[in-house]
């Protein structure tokens, strides 16, 4: 049977990833993906708290990738409706509280938008899932995956990883 992420990898071709403005747990603002300044960044998508388990089983393999290829940068993205942003000083608060390691800190943004307009221009067909982007340096999305960790999906991602390197 294979995971929701083996399911659902797209490698996509000339797709700009949407402009984003977040905010780190440091407290930095931060475009996305204007500020985002390595040669490959993948973005890890949450929409909602159910997201981070699926999350979890892809991130000490995302760790390793990252220690393997230094051009590559990993970001956490949590993406709430703008509506919650009434609420960041809490939501903010409550992240920071579970992550204790400054650069997962630095590298874990959060963003309040319009989730139609963003699912719109991800072409999601809804938001039940997380998703991984990987960008090159031009904010190009060269491959998607959905939900939890699967093999097949790491594969791939590794993949088209090397293709934006330039075989590195």
């Amino acid at each position: 049977m294979l995971r929701p992420s083996d399911r659902n990898v797209i490698a996509m071709i000339d797709v700009r990833f949407p402009k984003i403005s977040a905010r780190n747990l440091e407290g930095r603002n931060v475009d996305v993906p204007g500020d985002l300044g390595r040669a490959a960044n993948l973005l890890v998508l949450a929409f909602s708290r159910e997201h981070q388990r699926p999350i979890e089983t892809w991130l000490p393999h995302l760790y390793a990738m990252e220690e393997d290829f230094p051009r590559l940068e990993i970001w956490r993205l949590v993406v709430l409706p703008r509506g919650y942003r009434l609420m960041r000083g809490a939501i903010e608060n409550g992240l920071r509280t579970g992550i204790s390691d400054p650069g997962a800190r630095r590298h874990t943004l959060v963003a309040f938008v319009d989730l139609d307009g963003l699912r719109r221009a991800l072409d999601l067909p809804d938001l039940s899932d997380a998703h991984l982007y990987l960008l090159n340096a031009e904010a190009i999305v060269r491959w998607e995956g959905a939900g939890g960790y699967g093999e097949g999906s790491l594969t791939s991602l590794k993949a088209a990883l090397m293709q934006v390197l330039g075989g590195a």
